[in-house]
């Protein structure tokens, strides 16, 4: 990509660093883990909690693992 656009290479490169290619889940601070992250404190971990305040509803929500 680096040859065949070099304008979206360098902007690319400004926000997200050279290391593009290192898996979301390696503690890289890509979109997708970010989203990722974030869903599971906002709105996983409120399910969650809400569920264990309630077990009378079964609602079967799993405590979210943030590794």
């Amino acid at each position: 990509m680096e040859q065949e656009n070099k304008a979206a290479y360098e902007v690319i490169v400004q926000r997200w660093g050279r290391n593009l290619d290192k898996t979301p889940n390696s503690g890289a601070s890509s979109p997708l883990n970010t989203y990722r992250l974030t869903f599971m404190q906002y709105v996983q971990q409120k399910m969650w909690l809400y569920s264990q305040a309630n077990p009378g509803l079964n609602l079967g929500i799993s405590k979210p693992n943030f590794l």
